[in-house]
């Protein structure tokens, strides 16, 4: 039963590097034109000779569309809307009254 236990890892330690190897590929294909368009950024915000120069450079590099804008909205209301917090006051008030019974039910 043991070699064919090693024989199952060697087998999936393959696939995973095959997985990762296409991957890679598949990533570098992109990586230099992404690579060209950084340092070219990289460059421009460089020469600019204040910091409100390198904001507007960078400002005007990303347009965020109407779905980018909508997405983070929605992950800003799951984090932090009125739910949340009614469900962080809910599970906190209840550990603290099941933690506090459960000690006083374990003194000896």
């Amino acid at each position: 039963m043991g070699y064919r236990t090693e024989a199952g890892r060697a087998l999936n330690i393959l696939k995973q590097i095959q997985s990762e190897s296409r991957r890679d590929r598949d990533l570098r294909g992109d990586r230099g034109r992404h690579e060209k368009s950084m340092q070219d950024f990289a460059k421009r915000v460089s020469k600019a000779k204040t910091v409100e120069e390198a904001l507007a450079l960078t400002r005007a590099a990303y347009q965020p569309t109407l779905w980018d804008q909508w997405r983070e909205y929605w992950i800003n209301g799951l984090l932090s809307g009125p739910w949340t917090h009614l469900v962080n006051i809910t599970s906190n008030a209840l550990y603290t009254a099941l933690e506090s019974g459960s000690r006083s039910a374990c003194r000896w």
